[in-house]
This record gives structure tokens, C-alpha cells and sequence, in this order.
């Protein structure tokens, strides 16, 4: 995805449908969700608006409701549910951020965690709105039929949404209250601008020659003169005094609110802690007596356990035995049986072989009695003597016949055995030669992989190089800054002063989380062309020990950290008295730079100082309007001259009262060792980040010289294996190779030989020779038979007596022998036969009882086993509960910190009490000495209201009868509060407040001794003027007084007019500024949307005619009247959006929604079923726009429809198991098929067969994963 944000993953537990914990894994890009009805899709939107604090899901909504609304139902009714929970996992710069909102039933609470640690609600949502997560400007989440409501919000929300997404509406408040605001001042200017010409018409009527008053007029100048100003000092002398007091009691009253805050706290912790402990004891005690109960069981059933299990022991064993033994009895029947089935058919093959001899015996030609076999046996006896001769002749042949025949065989047998010694050492040859193939793959492969490791090996030698070089230099940069710690170290007690400081600082900042650091670790002297060394002498002069001042959020932080440091060193041996400055009770210095117009080597102390924009009012309360010069001499000049206070490079500081102090000996010591702490500090955080850096360097070189190790040990092993091994092996194996060709070689020249001898030729002529003698012999032999055997021959009419003994005597003699031995055979079988029936029932009835037995003992085994099963229950119970120990004993430790928490905390609550009664005291006697004051003041008033002396005034007026009500500045009951403001101090809202800014200057630098001389003197000469008016000039007291009364009327009216003037143009500027920022803001985001409005809508159908339009119906200020959407679908005349039909007001809002997400980027978008109103053509259009648009941002689309899948990069099918009824997924990546370019191209030319193959491995994969549940 090209863009910066993603959204991987998401996971929930007892969500809804989705009982058991379920992690969803989104592509990249496109994620199609699928499943059927009710199977828990849109839960997964639910489960989205749930975790980003959705309204139907925020903070009105009860965990009760909640509990109702999406926890699963089988959890829901049991005894104790388990949490709700889910979890998104946010991906920004490959960066992940886990936002997890969990819903404990258990304490009714909802918890919110950000990457595991738990935050508070407004931290996870500020944390939601960085990544553009907004549910009140919802454009990255579409509920099912929420679509359309895009394109059909009235004018007034369309620009209500843009406000909210441009950030306009931030200026929307300002807008208007500027807006009242300029309404009024124009009318209380038009208002006065009559009252001045009605007044001048009036001063018109008292015309007096100047002549005639001019002495007077002087007097009475004079007299008034005075008189003014002896009032104005007398009233500023109290109101200064006052002041002093007044900020006195705020600060006593503020910091009692924030005692009684910390002390309302501190009792609801003691009552928290006392509560807490009372539960944790009464928790230990049932503990401990539910322990020492198991313990008792656990003795008695672990020996009840012990017995059984012996006895199962046995009975297993048993039922072991018994089952061999019936195994090997069953082999043994089997074997029986398979002997039997053999002999059963040797026996019937003997009985047909008997049966077949009687039939030949039957069939035979020729069957002679005894008298004649006799008469056969004597012939034959007298064809011997005579053919004795030829017999033993015939015996010769046959033996001369017979060794020629063994000489054939044998000189044969010695060329057989040749031709396979020839084919043996042949196959041999092949082995061989296929074995010197393999080390040559062998060799070759152990070359390759000896060149790849030498490679490998230099590469990381030239790795190290470079990161020995880079060691060096950390080397020599940690050199370096070891030497310029040693030229700033501190001595050995600096030292021990610096490490408390910074300890207690730890402290504190692990107490408080309001405090910052110390003043001087936060700024630092950042002039340009100006000496450093000089300035920080010059800076430290006027800090002063406000330099190791400790910055802090309120004064309720440093309240607590002034309690903390009390009672962490209560007793101790060393102390630590510490100031802190609270950012919130600072009063901002105005600097006049013009009066530094022309002094270049003058400028005041803040303006050389770097600090932060959010301490920069700390640090210029610390140095105050103090001016830094370059000499002594300018410094004096500047302070006397100016009324500055100045303080020179050597330190010297000169007061705007004409005092001043000299540069300490000791400054530039003390000023050298301040800021070089700081200096020190920075170099020692410099070491530990070069140290961290060498120490991974040398954690790299390390493994890098272990991989070069492991790598010429590879190397030096291969060229030992080449040389060593194959090399040597393939040398033996072709000198083996040569000599087996040899070998072969001689054995075809052997063979040769043989054959070409001709000595087999011979024997066998001779063979034949002596075959054809022995014939001859034969046929002699033959004749002399036949002639004795004549008349034989002729009785029984046979041809002769070789054709009867050839073949009848011969067959009947074998008949008669091989009826014989298969009678005595058959017997044989018939008595196996019948040992080997007993046997095979012995075996049975064996085999019968054995299962009786094991049947028996089984039952028995099983019984025992139940009654173990119980007691294992029973004592795994005791078990599991026994290990509640280490709880005893967390228990414990819990109660004992809980007992020093509470001791602490009321430690602190007497400290609170004793500092509370101490300022009331004081509180009180500031509001009798303010009273007093006020009294006075309040006389002042009256006499100048008598007196018609014109105060100036910048609140209430001397002309009201009421004068008291308005000029007491507290309440009667002093009880209640003792601040001047309206809200707080009981001042009414009609209060006299005098105008200062007219004083004298140099009143402003007046003690209070001054004060008192210029009242004093101011008063002798009133008594004067007075006394002069009263004796020359009496009857003229009327006409001045009502002069003097019209042209103060005059100047006040005409100053009112003009300051009303100057706030109607102030107001006027910052409306107008206000005005251009809100207009500005909305017009840049609107004109992006609407020119990416009109180019989504041309894309969606792909069609030039079709246009889409934002109108704002006020160019000027378009917030006022609204925006108006239109569309024109291509081939349509314009109609207006409500009344066009559902899929086309669908396509406007896709085009509207993606045109808002353009220019305010959401991490992701989610469509639930946005496509139930589209025809399969628009679907197709959407999915072509959502492929073109896939990279600019990560969709997940809900659907039923096939064509969503085509542009989708994974599919999540979602089902619900019929056994556990939850809602279960799974994940397809389709990015893994090969069919992912058929996809592309299927959806450019609008094919549909791709969704067939995708939805047929989908629930492949669903039925794989659910016979797998």
C-alpha cells in the first residue's frame, strides 16, 4: 500500500457470534469478507465501532447495555463471564500501535490499553484522532444500508461534515461570539456619538470672556490640580496597599483550596486504604482456614490414592499377561489350523494320485502269471551268457563314452566361468566409473561452495575494516569528551551537592508527574556576536538561586512535592530546601524595546536567552525587565537616565533607585561552575550515548569476527575434505578403473585363446565316434536276444523282447512300487490329521477361558479406576487450592504496604491540618486589615464625589447613590471569601475601580515612605490654595464649579467615545481574521474534493458524460446556506439525487466518499454489504474502481457477491461451528495463486470465472478447517 497507515490486524473475544478469541488479518490492500447470513460478518463492524468509541458504544452507554447488547450469549448466562475485549493494531511507517478496549463485567468498568498499557478514555481517543480515526466525522466505516446517506444529506449536514473535516468548525464558536460582540459595540458607539453632540450644544450656553476668569481660572486650575492629585495619591496609596494584601490572601487562598483538595483526597485514600485493608485481612483469614482444611484432605486422599494406584499397578499388569498369553494361544490355534489345511491337501492330491496308478494298471496290454514271468527269467538269464562278451564291451564304450563327455562339460564350464568373470569385472567398471562421477559432482560442488565462502569471508573482513575504523573514532571521540569532562570536573564535595540535586530531583519527578526540571537545565545563553563566558556571569548575577528553581505544572504540584520532601527527610541526617515556580501562577512581564532604540551594546537580559516557548514566561519572571550592557559605565547611565535596572558583563548590577552592588570576587567562580554543571551534564549524556554506540559496535565486530571464525573453519574443512578426501578417492578410483580395463582385457584375450584352440572340436568327433560304436555293439547284443527270445516273442506276439521290457515290464514295476510308498504315505497324513483336531481343541477351550479372565479383570480394573478417577479429582482440587499459598503470602506483603501507605498518607493529612490552621490565621488578619482599608478608601471617594472631583475611573461611577455597596470590596462574612475579583472575593459586580495610568511616572517607583511625603505635601498645599480661593475670590466658587463640572463631562464623554471606537476596531479585526481563517479552511478542503469528486464519478463509470458537482450556495460564507451535491448518470438527463434509484445514489455516495478520503486520508475503509443495491453491471464498475484505486488506501469489503472477490488480495471466509455455536474464520491469500494475472485480466475484460475458482478453494479451506474443529 503506497500509503503511510494500515490496519493488519484485528482480534476479539466474547464479541457476539465470537465466543473464543478470533484474529482477522487484512491484506495490504483489498480484504473481501464472505460467509452466509448470520454467520457474524457484520459483527466484525460492530466489533471495529466498538473499539474506536463509536456514540452506540461510548460513554452513555451502561455496561450493563453493553453486556446485553454483544456478549456472547452461552457466556452472558453464566455465573462469571469472561471480558469483552478487542483489539486493533494500527500500522504507521511499519510502526504498530495495538489500541485494545476491554469491557469487565466482573467490576462493571471499561478499560482502554494503548500497545498493553492502560490509559485513560480521552488519551485513547486523542491517541484514535492522530491516526484520523473520528467517530462524530465517520467517512472510513459503512454500516449495511448506510451508504446512500452519503450522497443524501440535506445541504445544511453535507456542510456541517466538511466543516468538521476541513477543521473550519473549530472557528465556528469564535465566529459567533465575535459576531454579537461587534453587533453591541456598534450600538453603544452610535449610542454615545449622540450623548457628545448633545453635550457640546450644551457647553455652547456658558460663554465667559477669558480676561474676566483668567485669574481665576489659574486658581482654580491650581486648586483643582492639587486637589486631584492629592486624592489620586491617597486612593493609590491605599489600592497599592490593598493589592499587596489581596495578592497575599489569593495566594493563602489558593494554596488552602489546594490543601483542602490534596486533603479531600487523602481521606478518600485513608477510607480507601482502611477499607481495603479490612478486606485483604477478612480475605487472608478464610484463606488461610480454606488452606489448612485442604491441607487435612489432601493427607487423607493422597494416601487412599497411593493404595488404589498400587492395585491398578497390578490389575494392569494382569490384563497385560492375560492378553499375551491369549495372543500367543490364538497364533498357536491359527497354526494348527494351517497344518491341518495342508495335510487335508497333501491327502487328496495322494488319493488322486492312487487313483490314477490303478487306472493305468487296468489299461495295461500285456499281464503275466508267475509260470510265465518264471519262463521269462530263465530266457533272460541264457541271452546274458550269451552276450557277456558284448555286455562288457558295451560297459567299456559307456565309460570311455562318459570321461569324454566330463571333459566337453568341463572344458564348457571353464568358458562359462571366464564369460562371467568378463561380465563381472564389466559391471564393476560401471560402478567404478559412476563412482568417479560423483566425485566429480562432489569435488565440483565442494570447489563452488570453497569460492562462495572465500567471498563471504572477504566481504566481512572488509565489514570489519570498516567497523574497526568506526571504533576507532568513537574511541577517540569518547577520548575527547573524557577530557573535557576532566578540564570541567567538579571537586569531590560539588560533586556530592550536584548528585543530591539531581537525586532529589528523580524524586520528585517519580512522585509528581508535574514537574519539569530545574530553571537553569531548561534555558541556556543563545546570543549571536555577543561573549558567552561574559553573559553567563552577567545572566547568573540576576538569577541569582533562582537558577535551581524547579519548574512545575500548578501550585497543587508544588504543594505536594513541599509535602514529599517533608516527610522524606523528616528526621534524616541531610536536608534539602527547595523553591519551585508553577507555570500557572505567572504574571506576564510587558517589555517597552523602544526605550532601547539606538543602544547597540544594550539589550534586556530575556532577549539573550534560549529557552522554550513553554518556560519562557518562567524565565522571564525570574530575570524580570533587567538590561545587560557591556560596561559599567553605559550600565550606570542606562539605569539613571532611563529608570532601568542594568547589570554589566563583570557583573555589577545597577537599581532604576540609584543603588547598586558590585561583582562578587567570587562571580565568575560561581557562574563558570553553574553553567558548566550543565555543560558537564551534556557531556556526560554525550559519553553514555557514544558509549552505547561503541558497545553495539563491539557487539557487531564480535559476531562479525565469529561468522569470519565460522567461516575459515568452513574453509580450511573443505580444502582438508579436497585434498585429504576426494582429490585421493578419485585418483584410487581411476587407477582401480585401469586396472579392472586391464584385468577385462586379459580375460577376452583368455577367452579368445579357448575358443580358437580348436580342443572342444576334438572331443566331441571322438565323442561322436564312440556314440556310433556303442550303437553297433547295442544292435549285436540286441540280435542274440531276440533270437533266444524268438519263440517267446512269437507265443505272445510281440515285435520283440526290447519293445516289452522297454516299456509294459518297465512301467509296471514303477506302478507297482509307487502305489506302495503312497499307501504308507496317506496312513502317515491320516494320523496327523486327527493329533492335529485335538490340538486345535485343546487350544480353543484355552483361548476361551484366557477371555473369560481378561473380560473379568477388565471389570474389575475399571472399577478401581472410577474410584481413583474420584479421589484424583478430589485431591487435584486440594492441589490446585494448595497453591493458593504464594496468594497467602502476596496477601501479606499487600497488607503490610498497605499498612505503611495508610500510616503515610496520615502523616501527610497532619501536615495538611497544621498548614491549613496557619493560614487561616493569617487570612483573617489580612481581610481586618483590607477592611480597614477599604473603609478609608471608601471616605476618600465620597469626599471627591462631594467635592465633584472627576477620579478616573475604570469601572463604576461616582454618581451613584448607592456609593457603599459599590466600594466595599468584601462581604461582611469574611468567612467566605477574601479575593477582590467578582467571582471569587465577594466584590460586587458594580465595583469603583480607579485609573493609575495617568500618574506621574515617578510615582511609580516610590516606596512607601515617598508615598507618604508626596500625601503630605499635596495636602499643605491644598490647605494653601484653599485658604487663597476662600479670602480673594469668594463669590466666584459657583461660576468655576459648573465650568469645571461641563468640560470634565466634556472629556470624559469624548474619552468613553473614543475608547468604544478602538474596541469596535479591535473586535472588527479579529471578526474579520476569524472570518477569512473559517473561509480559507473550508474553500481549500472543498475545492480538492470537488475536483476529486468529478474525476472518482468519470473513473466509477468510466464514461466522459458522466459528471458529478458541489455547489455552495453562499460563495462569501457557503456555511450559512449549505452545499449542494448533484450527479448526472451517463445517458440521463439531470434529476435531482433524492430521486434517483438506490444503486445509482450508491455510486454517487462511492464517489463522494472516496473523493472526502483523497484529502482527509483514513488508515483504512470498511463496506458492510454496500453493494445490495447494485445490478451486477454497477458491481462490476465498483470492483474496476476499487482495483484502480487499491494502492491509495486498504479496503475491507463485506459482501455476498462473487465479482468482490475478483479485486480482492484475501478473502476471510467467516462460519459458525455447529459444535462450540461460534463464530470461526478462515484466511485465503490469493496474492499465492498462480491464477492472481488471470484475476487482473478477468476483471478488466468483466469476465466472471475467477470467483468460481476462488469460492471452490474457499470452502475447500472452510471444510478443511472445520472437520479439523
Amino acid at each position: 500500500m503506497t500509503g503511510s497507515i494500515g490496519f493488519p490486524v484485528l482480534e476479539l473475544e466474547n464479541f457476539k457470534s465470537y465466543k473464543n478469541r478470533t484474529r482477522f488479518e487484512w491484506a495490504a490492500l483489498i480484504t473481501a469478507v464472505v460467509g452466509l447470513n448470520g454467520t457474524g460478518k457484520s459483527s466484525v463492524v460492530n466489533a471495529i465501532q466498538y473499539a474506536c468509541c463509536f456514540p452506540e458504544f461510548g460513554r452513555g452507554v451502561t455496561v450493563k447495555h453493553i453486556k446485553e447488547d454483544i456478549c456472547n450469549s452461552e457466556i452472558r448466562d453464566s455465573d462469571d463471564p469472561s471480558d469483552t475485549w478487542v483489539e486493533l493494531t494500527l500500522d504507521v511507517h511499519n510502526t504498530q500501535t495495538n489500541f485494545r478496549r476491554i469491557t469487565d463485567y466482573r467490576n462493571s468498568v471499561h478499560r482502554y490499553c494503548i500497545n498493553g498499557e492502560e490509559v485513560s478514555r480521552i488519551v485513547y481517543k486523542r491517541s484514535l484522532l492522530q491516526y484520523n480515526i473520528n467517530p462524530k466525522i465517520n467517512t472510513f466505516l459503512v454500516q449495511q444500508g448506510g451508504i446512500e446517506r452519503f450522497a443524501t444529506q440535506s445541504p445544511k449536514e453535507l456542510c456541517e461534515l466538511f466543516e468538521r473535516l476541513s477543521g473550519s468548525y473549530e472557528f465556528k464558536a469564535e465566529y459567533t461570539r465575535l459576531e454579537k460582540e461587534l453587533q453591541r459595540l456598534r450600538a453603544e458607539a452610535s449610542e454615545q456619538k449622540n450623548e457628545l453632540a448633545y453635550h457640546r450644544k450644551e457647553m455652547k450656553k456658558i460663554q465667559k470672556t477669558e480676561a474676566e476668569w483668567a485669574e481665576i481660572r489659574k486658581l482654580e486650575d491650581d486648586y483643582n490640580r492639587c486637589e486631584y492629585e492629592y486624592y489620586l495619591a491617597i486612593l493609590y496609596q491605599i489600592d497599592k496597599t490593598v493589592d499587596d494584601l489581596v495578592e497575599k490572601h489569593d495566594k493563602l487562598q489558593n494554596n488552602i483550596k489546594i490543601a483542602q483538595k490534596i486533603k479531600t483526597s487523602t481521606e478518600e485514600e485513608i477510607k480507601l486504604l482502611v477499607s481495603m485493608f479490612s478486606e485483604r485481612e477478612e480475605s487472608l483469614a478464610l484463606m488461610e482456614a480454606e488452606l489448612e482444611e485442604a491441607r487435612r484432605d489432601m493427607l487423607n486422599y493422597s494416601t487412599k490414592e497411593a493404595e488404589l494406584k498400587e492395585k491398578l499397578a497390578l490389575y494392569k499388569n494382569k490384563i497385560k499377561k492375560i492378553e499375551d498369553n491369549l495372543k500367543d494361544m490364538e497364533k498357536k490355534v491359527e497354526a494348527h489350523k494351517n497344518i491341518l489345511k495342508d495335510l487335508a491337501q497333501q491327502k487328496m492330491e495322494i488319493e488322486k494320485e492312487i487313483e490314477f496308478l490303478l487306472s493305468q494298471s487296468q489299461a495295461s496290454s500285456l499281464n503275466l502269471n508267475d509260470e510265465q514271468n518264471e519262463i521269462y527269467l530263465q530266457l533272460k538269464s541264457e541271452a546274458l551268457k550269451k552276450c557277456s562278451h558284448y555286455i562288457d564291451l558295451i560297459s567299456s564304450k559307456t565309460r570311455e563314452q562318459s570321461a569324454i563327455r566330463d571333459q566337453i562339460d568341463e572344458y564348457k564350464a571353464k568358458e562359462e566361468s571366464i564369460l562371467q568373470k568378463v561380465k563381472k569385472e564389466k559391471l564393476l567398471i560401471d560402478e567404478i566409473h559412476s563412482k568417479e562421477l560423483n566425485v566429480y559432482k562432489n569435488i565440483n560442488e565442494t570447489e563452488e561452495e570453497h569460492t562462495k565462502v572465500q567471498i563471504n569471508l572477504d566481504e566481512l573482513k572488509k565489514e570489519i575494516e570498516g567497523l574497526v575504523e568506526s571504533k576507532e573514532q568513537s574511541l577517540a571521540a569518547i577520548d575527547m569528551l573524557n577530557k573535557k569532562i576532566d578540564e570541567q570536573q567538579e571537586t569531590k564535595q560539588d560533586q556530592i551537592e550536584s548528585s543530591r540535586k539531581q537525586i532529589v530531583l528523580k524524586e520528585l519527578k517519580a512522585y509528581c508527574t508535574g514537574v519539569h526540571d530545574r530553571l537553569i537545565n531548561l534555558c541556556e545563553v543563545g546570543a549571536e556576536n555577543l561573549e558567552i563566558d561574559k553573559l553567563e556571569i552577567a545572566i547568573t548575577k540576576i538569577l541569582g538561586k533562582k537558577m535551581d528553581h524547579i519548574i512545575v505544572d500548578e501550585t497543587k504540584d508544588a504543594l505536594n512535592c513541599i509535602y514529599f520532601l517533608k516527610e522524606k527527610y523528616k528526621g534524616s541526617k541531610y536536608s534539602t530546601v527547595e523553591t519551585f515556580i508553577p507555570l500557572n501562577g505567572l504574571k506576564k512581564i510587558k517589555f517597552n524595546r523602544g526605550i532601547l532604540q539606538g543602544e547597540e551594546n544594550a539589550r534586556f537580559a530575556i532577549d539573550v536567552m534560549a529557552v522554550s516557548e513553554k518556560y519562557k514566561d518562567a524565565l522571564t519572571s525570574a530575570l524580570g525587565n533587567v538590561v545587560i550592557c557591556d560596561t559599567d559605565e553605559r550600565a550606570s547611565e542606562l539605569s539613571k537616565n532611563k529608570k532601568l535596572n542594568c547589570v554589566s558583563y563583570n557583573g555589577t548590577l545597577y537599581k532604576k533607585d540609584g543603588t547598586f552592588s558590585g561583582g562578587l570576587s567570587d562571580l565568575s567562580i560561581k557562574s563558570k561552575k553553574k553553567w558548566n554543571e550543565k555543560k558537564l551534564q551534556n557531556l556526560k549524556n554525550e559519553k553514555v550515548e557514544k558509549m552505547t554506540i561503541l558497545r553495539k559496535q563491539i557487539n557487531v565486530i564480535d559476531s562479525k569476527n565469529k561468522q569470519i571464525h565460522e567461516l575459515e573453519s568452513k574453509l580450511i574443512s573443505l580444502e582438508k575434505r579436497l585434498k585429504e578426501y576426494l582429490k585421493p578417492l578419485l585418483q584410487n578410483l581411476q587407477k582401480e578403473l585401469t586396472d579392472k580395463k586391464n584385468k577385462l582385457a586379459g580375460l577376452d584375450n583368455l577367452l579368445n585363446d579357448q575358443k580358437n584352440s580348436g580342443e572342444l572340436e576334438k572331443l566331441e568327433n571322438e565323442f561322436k565316434s564312440t556314440t556310433n560304436e556303442l550303437e553297433k555293439v547295442e544292435k549285436k547284443k540286441e540280435d542274440i536276444e531276440n533270437s533266444v527270445f524268438s519263440d517267446f516273442c512269437a507265443t505272445y506276439k510281440l515285435k520283440n523282447i526290447q519293445e516289452y521290457e522297454m516299456g509294459d515290464l518297465e512301467k509296471y514295476i514303477k506302478r507297482d512300487s509307487r502305489k506302495k510308498e503312497l499307501d504308507n504315505l496317506l496312513d502317515k497324513i491320516n494320523n496327523q490329521i486327527d493329533f492335529e483336531n485335538s490340538c486345535i481343541l485343546e487350544s480353543q477351550a484355552k483361548v476361551q477361558k484366557l477371555q473369560d479372565d481378561l473380560q473379568k479383570t477388565k471389570e474389575q480394573y475399571d472399577e478401581l479406576n472410577k474410584k481413583s478417577n474420584k479421589i484424583g479429582k478430589r485431591h487435584d482440587k486440594n492441589k490446585l487450592f494448595f497453591s493458593k499459598d504464594t496468594e497467602v503470602k502476596k496477601t501479606r506483603q499487600e497488607i503490610e504496604e498497605l499498612s505503611k501507605k495508610l500510616k503515610m498518607e496520615e502523616t501527610k493529612m497532619k501536615s495538611i491540618k497544621r498548614d491549613l490552621e496557619e493560614w487561616d490565621t493569617s487570612i483573617r488578619t489580612i481581610k481586618a486589615q483590607i477592611a480597614l482599608l477599604e473603609n478609608k478608601k471608601h471616605k476618600s471617594l465620597v469626599e471627591c464625589k462631594d467635592k465633584n472631583i472627576e477620579i478616573p475611573l475604570v469601572t463604576g461611577t461616582l454618581k451613584t447613590a448607592n456609593l457603599k455597596s459599590e466600594l466595599i470590596g468584601f462581604k461582611s462574612d469574611t468567612d467566605k471569601s477574601s479575593q477582590r475579583s467578582s467571582s471569587e472575593s465577594g466584590i460586587e459586580e458594580k465595583n469603583v475601580e480607579v485609573d493609575y495610568t495617568k500618574l506621574p511616572k515617578s510615582w511609580n517607583e516610590l516606596g512607601e515612605d515617598g508615598l507618604n511625603n508626596t500625601v503630605k505635601t499635596l495636602k499643605d498645599k491644598l490647605k494653601t490654595l484653599h485658604e487663597t480661593i476662600n479670602q480673594d475670590l469668594p463669590n466666584a466658587k459657583t461660576s468655576r464649579e459648573m465650568a469645571i463640572k461641563a468640560r470634565a463631562n466634556e472629556r470624559a464623554l469624548k474619552k468613553k467615545y473614543e475608547d468604544k471606537l478602538k474596541e469596535l476596531s479591535n473586535t472588527s479585526k479579529d471578526f474579520n481574521n476569524v472570518k477569512n481563517n473559517r473561509l480559507i479552511a473550508f474553500r481549500t478542503f472543498f475545492s480538492s474534493v470537488e475536483e476529486d469528486v468529478g474525476k472518482h464519478f468519470k473513473t466509477l463509470y468510466n464514461s466522459t458524460t458522466a459528471e458529478a458537482h458541489l455547489v455552495m450556495r453562499n460563495q462569501d460564507e457557503p456555511y450559512l446556506d449549505g452545499l449542494d451535491f448533484s450527479c448526472i448518470v451517463p445517458n440521463k438527463r439531470f434529476i435531482q439525487l433524492q430521486n434517483l434509484s438506490g444503486g445509482e445514489k450508491t455510486m454517487c455516495s462511492i464517489a463522494l466518499l472516496f473523493a472526502l478520503n483523497s484529502v482527509k486520508r483514513s488508515p483504512f475503509l470498511i463496506f458492510d454489504e454496500m453493494d445490495a443495491a447494485l445490478d451486477n453491471a454497477n458491481i462490476n464498475r465498483m470492483t474496476k474502481f476499487f482495483w484502480k484505486l487499491k494502492n491509495s488506501t486498504q479496503m475491507i469489503i463485506i459482501s455476498h457477491h462473487d465479482l468482490i472477490c475478483v479485486c480482492a488480495d484475501a478473502v476471510v471466509g467467516v462460519n459458525i461451528s455447529p459444535i462450540t455455536n461460534s463464530s470461526y474464520t478462515c484466511h485465503l491469500d490469493v496474492t499465492l495463486y498462480s491464477r492472481e494475472v488471470l484475476a487482473e485480466r478477468n476483471l478488466k475484460e468483466g469476465h466472471q470465472e475467477l470467483p468460481v475458482l476462488l469460492r471452490s478453494k474457499m470452502q475447500a479451506k472452510l471444510k478443511k478447517s472445520k472437520s479439523r474443529r
